[in-house]
């Protein structure tokens, strides 16, 4: 869902930039069901899809009859002969119908998926090396015996030398035509959806990733007062600025102070923040393979729905 977000996100980011408002608008609307849309280039987020599948989706746009729209325009040339004419007090409007095709819209995103689902193949192995820099950084602090806000910022300088951002280079590697325009914004975009499932398949009741209960407990309160920043509109800004949600949630997990904690039986238990930040990494990085295997069927994806 979120690569057919941030597809649509875009093509309706071209559009604007061609000055079609009136597509831009229409595409926005489609399928939502609250007045005020939230699927705009604006939005940074990953639930602004209103259909719970892609496939609904687009297959909802193929199967669109071709409709009209009537739209009202500022008319070219008022009446008078021009726009600042004083005696002109009214301003003319031309009625003027503007053709929707689904198809032509749904083909259109499906292109940019493509385009989309390329870059994250690509941006997606950086995951495993900013993990790696973040265990890497985090014990050197450790060594070196800072904590608090001088952690945080030798964590940043070793992130920045250690992590080699895709999206910054500017081309695909592949050779074919320069980045979307969204790159930057998606990597920390994927980056939030990972963690938010990966929190979600660490905590889960039926879960063997946690080694306790104890440690489970503490991990969702930890997790109840930072969940909201990992829903709806994200806060981020591209580079220098403060880090996405992702980063402030894996940062304040490995610069937690471990503790010990009375279980359900009355044992004392330790819990080992830097112990369930490994984990959540762990499980974070195994769920990007798994969305790396499923990008690579994008293609195949589009000539079922095309054949729908």
């Amino acid at each position: 869902r979120l690569l057919t977000q941030r597809a649509v996100q875009q093509v309706m980011f071209y559009q604007g930039v061609q000055n079609d408002e009136v597509m831009a608008r229409w595409l926005g609307e489609f399928m939502q069901k609250e007045p005020e849309s939230c699927l705009s280039p604006d939005f940074h987020g990953v639930d602004a899809l209103p259909l719970p599948s892609s496939a609904a989706y687009i297959c909802g746009l193929l199967s669109l009859p071709i409709t009209l729209l009537s739209v009202r325009r500022p008319a070219l040339r008022p009446p008078g002969g021009s726009r600042n004419n004083p005696y002109t007090k009214d301003a003319a409007f031309d009625e003027i119908a503007v053709e929707v095709s689904g198809q032509f819209l749904a083909e259109s995103i499906m292109k940019m998926r493509t385009t989309v689902a390329q870059e994250w193949l690509q941006d997606l192995k950086i995951f495993v090396s900013e993990d790696d820099a973040l265990r890497k950084r985090h014990a050197v602090a450790i060594q070196a015996g800072v904590a608090g806000s001088k952690a945080n910022d030798d964590a940043k300088k070793m992130n920045e030398a250690n992590s080699h951002p895709a999206f910054e280079v500017g081309r695909l590697s592949s050779g074919g035509g320069r980045s979307s325009p969204f790159r930057k914004a998606s990597y920390d975009l994927l980056k939030l959806l990972a963690t938010r499932t990966a929190m979600d398949c660490v905590l889960a009741e039926n879960s063997k990733l946690l080694s306790n209960k104890s440690s489970r407990q503490w991990l969702l309160r930890f997790w109840g007062g930072r969940r909201d920043g990992f829903h709806g509109h994200s806060t981020w800004t591209q580079g220098g600025g403060d880090p996405g949600a992702s980063d402030s949630l894996l940062l304040a997990l490995f610069n937690a102070v471990p503790s010990i904690v009375t279980s359900t039986s009355g044992e004392a238990v330790l819990v080992d923040p830097n112990e369930l930040a490994d984990t959540l990494l762990t499980a974070r990085t195994d769920i990007t393979k798994e969305w790396a295997e499923a990008l690579e069927l994008v293609e195949d994806e589009h000539l079922c729905w095309q054949q729908w």
